[in-house]
């Protein structure tokens, strides 16, 4: 999976197709084949700092649970 691209990656990305872009046009279905065309992606929302939910310490932990109750001898 590839990842997003920066928004200086985007900005380049926008002025090539502008700079060898025909017409208008061709600008704006180039800029829709890259997926130039839609908005940039929203920032992740920050967690604001504060004690875990139980939620959320079970998502954070479950992962490991789940790889120590696979080991067949139980070492640690």
């Amino acid at each position: 999976m590839l990842a997003e691209p920066t928004s200086e990656e985007r900005s380049r990305a926008v002025r090539v197709v502008q700079r060898y872009a025909h017409d208008s046009h061709d600008e704006a279905e180039l800029k829709a084949m890259l997926g130039l065309d839609r908005a940039e992606p929203a920032p992740p929302r920050r967690r604001p700092h504060g004690p875990l939910s139980a939620d959320e310490l079970h998502d954070m932990l479950a992962p490991f649970a789940a790889e120590r109750s696979r080991r067949p001898d139980g070492a640690r």
